[in-house]
């Protein structure tokens, strides 16, 4: 685990480093592996409906190695990229930005109204993507649960904390008066009137 801390230390600041810096900066192995998750991050990027499975088996078939391998990468992987459900809107942001450089890009160099009209419905799309994903919109922070301290509550039968006043007399001659009266061994009568459905 310790190791694969000190690669993630190393691939967050140097997964695109030049091709001729890799040997400086990674071994043998780990080299074999910044090709791996580069093509990962990047296809994730621009797929980002990608499932783990779908990725990983992208890696198998491209790279031609083992199931065992694959998914010793995701972790890493998952790290670099972030979680993908979560971070969709980063991805959308992304596509959007891409998708108007791109257009601008083929306004620059267009040479016909088709390659301009082109541009421009690129853009347009981009700009409807935004909207519906909200991209425009400060993102909420999420709630510090953490800081949520229950209500403490201490046990009493002191009526007076709920505003009462304190009783006076004799209280346990009261209470076995209530007992008596409650469970049907007092000589006091209730009236009691019944009432029929049909009046």
């Amino acid at each position: 685990m310790a190791a694969n801390m000190a690669l993630i230390d190393k691939l967050e600041t140097d997964l695109f480093a030049d091709e001729e810096r890799l040997p400086s900066i990674f071994d043998k192995d780990e080299v074999k592996m910044v090709t791996r998750y580069r093509y990962a991050f990047t296809k994730w990027l621009s797929q980002p409906t990608l499932s783990e499975s779908d990725m990983r088996s992208e890696l198998m078939s491209h790279f031609a190695i083992s199931e065992a391998t694959a998914y010793r990468d995701m972790p890493i992987i998952l790290h670099l990229v972030g979680n993908i459900k979560q971070a969709s809107k980063e991805f959308q942001r992304y596509r959007a930005n891409h998708m108007i450089n791109e257009g601008y890009k083929l306004a620059e160099t267009a040479e016909t109204i088709i390659e301009v009209k082109q541009a421009e419905v690129m853009i347009k799309a981009a700009q409807a993507m935004a909207k519906v994903n909200k991209l425009d919109k400060d993102d909420i922070m999420p709630y510090q649960w953490e800081n949520i301290k229950p209500d403490s509550y201490e046990i009493t039968g002191d009526v007076t904390v709920l505003g009462l006043e304190k009783p006076t007399g004799d209280i346990e001659a009261l209470k076995a008066k209530l007992r008596r009266e409650l469970s049907g061994e007092s000589d006091v009568i209730h009236e009691a009137v019944i009432l029929n459905d049909n009046e």
